[in-house]
């Protein structure tokens, strides 16, 4: 790497020694690798040495994360390169070092955009945002990071590299994302892009009181829109705003909200209706802001609030925690009784459609009394979201600051089960030492868990203790568990058992549903989340595993592990779930899913199309999404016909209208164009002929691209059949091709450390990877 490359000097180290959390820990070297292969030797010359290391990024975290105590500091701000922009696949490649914002300038230009925006991101890096699971204003209606992270490569502590997809039977990219460097190092991602809303406009909402702006938060959504960004500002908030910068906030508010609409067409824009809402809510003043500059001015203001809230204090803390939406304005009330009660001043800020809140703590540091009312707030506003079922941080990350508050959330087995995952990845503990799990050994009791699920946990173990081989899918205690225990409206949340079969799911949710409906008519909520598979709705709502914000799990020891819970946002430890959902049973039996709901549309229409080939198929596709873009995009392929399925969803003239639009050009490509009914079956057909002939599907590999899918599927002639939405084709391999690697290290960790007697589906191997 060269003198410039590794740095012992001690201006060099001090450069590294902080994040934007404050604190310092001078490190006692640091490497600035330029490539992969750099990253690689780093890490296996600091793992033969018994050296911990610190991956880094532009260290603009605010969990502590970054802070090393002593050893090495990996830099990956040289890794900083655009590799490659796919417009027709919606998909970039690029380094970890590359800004959020160089980004979203670079794909802006193909009338698309990284949607994961946080408010650091012209400095904060791609890497970063992917090691902490980074959100912003945007993650209501696009999601976190994790959902836009199709592939990865990374590094892990031995130097051993590996490439993964959100596609392996064993997600083992999902438990990278957001693990805040501690399980390995990204090196290369390839993430997902999405069409630039054509049509946009910012409403500013002015209320006289806060609970007022909490009140419309949940009716817009009641309503079912779904805005881009719905972003909330308390009085306190706006006032140092306006101070400082003067964004053109209503400075006598108590409370504004920001609301992004976007559409495809302006008539779709549902500015009058959600007016309506804030001023129904209570909404003293509401504008609608159309203009670039206009809008821009707006943001603008929202983004620097806290360096605003910088400028108008010594010193800021700023919390992060995230309560189900509908707790928002109790958790809102129960912030500004803390500040007041100990004398703090706090302004507030939300992404207030996902529940997650920033109250800034404003205090002097010199002042040793002002410095402990500040930790008492901190402590009641833990306290508080905890109380009203939420997390401890939904987008920030545990690092070093939440990490004892972190046992207060999770129970000692849900602990115990990530310390074995952080082994499954890294044994010698050496990467980012000090982050994310609590010290020490969890003291986990025996108490027995009531219920079906209690009672299939201790079948697992009984059949462990005999070393008896068990068929998750035919398990007679899967059929006990068929209740749907909750559905939440105002949080659009449901929790389902895993015997509940989708159908019944649709009919019992009314006004809401869940989109995914599974490959086979009597699909049950267990079966859709363990085999992980595409399907339409994909295209539109992205993975199934996106849709699940918690589970309960019944493991081969006989626990019942509660993972995740009812909150759009959770970055409280790693994302453990990712290892259950997709894995087939080999690691844990799924027992209860916590769902993410949308509401229902007004009408759906579906149209089929019968290409000469393949490839003229992915000619049109390529053209439907650069045109009226469906809600639902399928291909296909088998040895007797190629289809293309269409979907369209929404209000009943927004379906008639685009789907007009889609016929009228396809029919003048010479196209004919037939009705499919409510839900086509030549997706559910070819799924049961797969499975009947070949025993099951598997991914197509992430970089074919549409263009290349047609000389694949030639080539393998009539021993593969293809189907999936454009973002990620599950295909059938010939069987000369198939998928027969072992698993990698982590993922054989992984099996052993969950099921170590290899009960659990043992004929799967690791999810069938």
């Amino acid at each position: 790497m060269g003198r410039d490359g590794f740095r012992t000097a001690l201006p060099d180290r001090l450069t590294y020694a902080y994040d934007a959390t404050g604190p310092t820990s001078l490190p006692e070297a640091v490497a600035l690798p330029r490539d992969a292969d750099q990253v690689a030797q780093v890490l296996r010359v600091a793992h033969r040495c018994g050296v911990p290391v610190t991956p880094r990024g532009a260290g603009s975290n605010l969990s502590g994360g970054s802070i090393t105590d002593g050893g090495l500091v990996l830099g990956l701000a040289r890794l900083n390169r655009i590799l490659k922009v796919d417009p027709g696949e919606r998909r970039a490649v690029v380094q970890p070092g590359v800004a959020n914002l160089d980004l979203q300038e670079a794909v802006r230009l193909h009338g698309l955009m990284f949607a994961p925006d946080p408010a650091s991101h012209r400095v904060s890096t791609l890497g970063g945002n992917a090691a902490e699971n980074a959100g912003g204003p945007h993650c209501l209606r696009y999601g976190v990071t994790a959902q836009h992270v199709l592939a990865a490569e990374v590094v892990l502590a031995d130097g051993q590299a590996l490439r993964l997809s959100r596609d392996d039977p064993c997600d083992l990219l999902g438990l990278c994302l957001g693990s805040e460097g501690t399980l390995a190092v990204f090196t290369e991602l390839t993430v997902r892009l999405v069409p630039q809303p054509r049509h946009l406009a910012t409403l500013l909402a002015a209320f006289a009181h806060l609970d007022d702006a909490a009140t419309a938060v949940a009716r817009t959504v009641a309503a079912g829109v779904l805005p881009e960004a719905m972003e909330l500002m308390d009085g306190v908030a706006v006032g140092i705003v306006e101070e400082v910068m003067a964004a053109g906030f209503p400075a006598t508010a108590d409370a504004v909200l920001l609301i992004e609409l976007g559409a495809a067409d302006r008539r779709e824009l549902p500015l009058e209706q959600v007016m309506a809402i804030c001023r129904e809510a209570g909404a003293a003043q509401v504008v609608a802001e159309e203009e670039a500059a206009r809008r821009e001015a707006l943001w603008a203001g929202r983004r620097s609030a806290y360096a605003c809230f910088g400028k108008a204090s010594p010193a800021v803390v700023i919390q992060d925690v995230t309560v189900p939406r509908d707790r928002l304005p109790e958790m809102i009330q129960r912030v500004r009784r803390a500040g007041e009660r100990h004398g703090i001043t706090v302004p507030i800020l939300a992404h207030a459609g996902d529940g997650n809140l920033h109250p800034n703590l404003l205090y002097d540091p010199t002042d040793t009394g002002g410095v402990q009312r500040m930790h008492a707030v901190e402590e009641e506003i833990v306290a508080a979201c905890l109380a009203l079922g939420g997390t401890i941080t939904g987008e920030h990350g545990v690092g070093t600051h939440k990490r004892e508050a972190l046992r207060r959330q999770l129970a000692p087995a849900v602990l115990t089960a990530m310390g074995r995952l952080k082994q499954a990845f890294d044994p010698a503990g050496r990467l980012n030492p000090g982050k994310l799990l609590p010290d020490g050994e969890e003291q986990v009791t025996d108490a027995s868990v009531q219920g079906p699920a209690g009672a299939l946990a201790r079948a697992l173990a009984r059949a462990a203790e005999g070393g008896e081989p068990v068929r998750v899918g035919i398990l007679p205690e899967l059929a006990a568990l068929d209740a749907v225990r909750e559905v939440s409206a105002g949080n659009l949340t449901a929790v389902v058992e895993a015997g509940v079969s989708l159908a019944r799911l649709d009919r019992e949710l009314d006004s809401l549903f869940f989109p995914f409906r599974g490959a086979r008519e009597s699909a049950t909520v267990g079966e859709l989340l363990a085999r992980g598979e595409s399907e339409p709705a994909c295209y539109r709502y992205g993975a199934v595993a996106d849709a699940v914000l918690g589970l309960e799990v019944a493991t081969a020891d006989g626990r019942v592990l509660r993972l995740g819970g009812a909150v759009m946002k959770d970055v409280a430890g790693y994302a453990l779930s990712r290892a259950f959902l997709g894995s087939r049973g080999t690691l844990g039996v799924i027992t209860a899913a916590t769902l993410r709901l949308w509401p229902r549309a007004g009408a759906m229409r579906w149209m089929e199309i019968l290409p000469a080939d393949l490839a003229q198929a992915a000619e049109l596709m390529e053209e439907l999404r650069a045109g009226e873009d469906p809600d639902r995009l399928e291909l296909t392929w088998d040895t007797a016909q190629v289809r293309l399925l269409l979907g369209f969803e929404g209000s009943a003239e927004s379906v008639r209208r685009r789907g007009e639009e889609a016929r009228g050009r396809l029919e003048r490509r010479g196209m004919a164009v037939q009705p499919a009914g409510e839900e086509p079956q030549a997706w559910r057909r070819l799924v049961d002929a797969l499975e009947q002939r070949w025993g099951g599907v598997c991914r197509r590999p992430l970089d074919l691209s549409l263009a290349e899918l047609a000389v694949w599927g030639a080539r393998a002639g009539s021993q593969v059949a293809l189907l999936g939405h454009p973002g990620g084709f599950v295909g059938l391999y010939p069987p000369g091709e198939r998928r027969n690697a072992p698993p990698p290290e982590p993922a054989r960790r992984l099996k052993a450390a969950f099921d170590p007697r290899g009960i659990l589906n043992p004929h799967l191997g690791v999810g069938r990877w």
